[in-house]
């Protein structure tokens, strides 16, 4: 009898990535000012490099943005307009970008609908897909 040689399967990478976005408040009156918090981390499974955040701000915000990480992560320190960021997060790591944000002038939003991502590599796999995405939204006052 012949034997089979063994196999073996690659199993994609895994992690289980998690974004949180909040303002902290409910409302943003024209012409106004809101800060975001955007905090993305490795909750367990792999480390993770090329991970992408995103965050496209609504149309009528005009923002700049910082990140800071801890947990040996790695993310673009600062930018401006939206967030399209490739970032690194070991186990256990963590990104957290603040955005400066001032609705314009001219707004004739009734809200603001904030929705930021983050989205593994293709090849790797999150088995907790639902929380790689959150949204804030806030009445805009005149």
């Amino acid at each position: 009898m012949i034997a089979e040689p063994d196999t073996c399967t690659k199993v994609p990478l895994s992690a289980d990535l998690k974004i949180a976005l909040d303002d902290g408040v409910t409302s943003v009156p024209v012409g106004g000012r809101v800060s975001y918090g955007i905090v993305v981390t490795n909750n367990h499974g792999s480390d993770i490099a090329g991970a992408l955040v995103l965050d496209r701000f609504p149309v009528d915000l005009t923002c700049t943005w910082r990140c800071a990480r801890s947990g040996g992560a790695l993310c673009t320190a600062t930018g401006t307009g939206n967030i399209q960021d490739v970032v690194s997060l070991p186990v256990g790591g963590s990104v957290t970008y603040v955005a400066a944000c001032t609705l314009s002038r001219t707004s004739t939003a009734t809200s603001l609908v904030n929705t930021a991502s983050v989205a593994l590599p293709t090849t790797q796999f999150d088995p907790v897909a639902p929380n790689n995405r959150a949204v804030d939204t806030d009445a805009v006052t005149r």
